[in-house]
């Protein structure tokens, strides 16, 4: 009997631990991004996540009325937020714009990556931006007005 309680009570820790360790760094879940640069009309920011819960929570805690009911939320199947992690500019492997780019005339994209309730801001250069970009809308074909805001993105980078 005394064998069995210790065998569970260790069983729970263990479980309990683990939970805690898996849930304590959570895969990147949501992507939001915002254009900065000049524009003849207003470009609204991008919000994609694997979650309704946590896109809500990231509009509502990254801009206020009335960006945030114009920003274009998009929830997306597991299968394609598997494909959207794989891009190499989400793992942090990019180089981000320095204070003199961001003074530059050149349009730049805010990208938030976020973990959870976590979450780290890249302020992206052109030349990274137009690559992730095209990887994004190579992930995301089943959202065509998604891949039409991107496109747009895309062609303000250009200008």
């Amino acid at each position: 009997m005394k064998k069995t309680t210790v065998m569970l009570a260790v069983a729970l820790i263990a479980t309990v631990s683990m939970r805690a360790f898996s849930q304590s760094n959570p895969p990147v879940s949501t992507i939001v991004i915002t254009y900065i640069g000049k524009s003849d009309h207003p470009v609204f920011p991008i919000v994609v996540s694997s979650s309704s819960e946590e896109a809500d929570r990231y509009k509502g805690r990254l801009f206020s009325d009335p960006v945030a009911s114009f920003a274009h939320v998009y929830v997306v199947r597991k299968t394609v937020w598997t494909q959207i992690k794989s891009i190499r500019m989400l793992g942090g492997d990019v180089k981000q714009a320095g204070t003199d780019d961001l003074q530059r005339a050149s349009p730049i994209l805010k990208v938030v990556v976020a973990r959870g309730h976590d979450s780290k801001t890249l302020t992206v250069q052109a030349d990274d931006v137009i690559e992730f970009l095209s990887d994004l809308k190579a992930c995301v074909p089943l959202y065509p007005s998604l891949v039409q805001y991107l496109s747009e993105m895309e062609a303000r980078m250009h200008q």
